[in-house]
């Protein structure tokens, strides 16, 4: 059945109901219409798509709990991503609203654009136009940084104190790798210093080569204030080659901190555990995980470059605090139960 003509519908102000005034067979025609002659072409057009996406983003549309209104977001994004000819445009709002609804992560929405827009065509541009030579130096060193944090997370305070090593014996696996040996920045007062090793399996000669550059670049500007031009010069240049209409929010949060969290997204699409992942970001526990890996983790790996990884020791010495804590109170749970069975014995007639 197909309509022959257009039919137009405002969409803006107010319309008073009418649903509710009418007998239970006319309100069932006029719904068999509705879905019969506009359903599909209501729900593939953009403006109705932005409202359905408000309201789902309000959530008034039910009295369930945040967690099962999460669900429902997660459907209507898988949804969107079967169906991209109808409901494609969807996909990244509805991730965008995904990430913004987790507890306690902070701009998550920021994140997760960014996480869409470096991807392996981003990188391409960027060498591009680095191979060209248009590039001043604080802008060559800025991509190099940014490079260099992508494959290994290390953070921009970390790079003036990391050494590589070109062949280190990894006594747990048996085996010398490359390794990147950092000096972890954020340790508490109460720790001793702690140090990470950065497994650069699978790494060319010239990638670690670039690694070592970075490890330079980061000496000579060991002051916050020259990482921050770094970063605005980083900035500059992504300007310049990428699409700004599309990515403005992704490129105007763009710095050289970035890259460790792209690390993270990139690390958790190729399947590695969150222990691996903050072993190697240096993260005693797994509980900053979460707000490092916010971005499409489904589809598989978005750039080409290899990641380094931290040594199984390393990792096994991460914290799973909230499996902890579970643990821990259900052991106080049992043990309380079980005082309690002693002093009220169960008679059983």
């Amino acid at each position: 059945m197909t309509i022959r003509k257009n039919v137009k519908i405002s969409l803006s102000g107010n319309h008073p109901p009418i649903m509710g005034n009418l007998d239970d067979r006319t309100r069932q025609l006029i719904e068999k219409f509705l879905k019969e002659r506009f359903h599909d072409a209501l729900v593939s057009d953009p403006q109705v798509q932005d409202e359905l996406l408000r309201w789902l983003d309000e959530g008034e549309y039910s009295q369930a709990s945040i967690a099962v209104k999460r669900q429902d977001l997660k459907r209507f994004r898988i949804a969107a991503q079967k169906n991209p000819e109808t409901l494609g445009r969807m996909d990244h709002r509805l991730e965008d609203i995904l990430a913004s609804k987790r507890n306690a992560v902070a701009l998550g929405a920021q994140k997760s654009a960014k996480a869409r827009m470096i991807n392996h065509e981003f990188l391409k541009g960027l060498q591009m136009r680095v191979q060209s030579g248009d590039v001043t130096e604080t802008e060559f060193e800025a991509y190099l940084v940014f490079i260099g944090t992508l494959m290994t997370g290390i953070r921009p305070s970390e790079w003036p104190d990391c050494k590589i090593e070109r062949s280190l014996f990894i006594a747990e696996e048996g085996q010398a790798y490359p390794v990147v040996i950092v000096k972890t920045a954020k340790t508490k007062d109460h720790q001793e210093e702690r140090v990470r090793h950065l497994i650069l399996e699978g790494f060319k000669d010239t990638q670690i080569d670039l690694i070592e550059d970075c490890i330079g670049i980061g000496r000579r500007r060991n002051t916050s204030s020259k990482f921050g031009t770094l970063s605005r010069s980083f900035r500059k240049l992504a300007y310049s080659t990428t699409d700004t209409a599309t990515h403005a929010e992704a490129l105007e949060a763009l710095d050289m901190a970035s890259a460790r969290k792209i690390y993270t997204v990139e690390a958790r699409r190729a399947k590695r555990t969150k222990k691996e992942v903050a072993a190697a970001l240096g993260h005693t526990t797994i509980i900053n995980i979460r707000s490092y890996d916010l971005g499409n983790l489904a589809d598989g790996r978005q750039i080409t470059l290899p990641l380094a990884r931290a040594r199984q020791a390393e990792v096994e010495a991460v914290r799973d605090t909230l499996k902890e804590f579970t643990a821990n109170n259900y052991k106080t749970v049992r043990r309380d139960l079980h005082e309690d069975l002693l002093d009220n014995p169960v008679v059983v007639n």
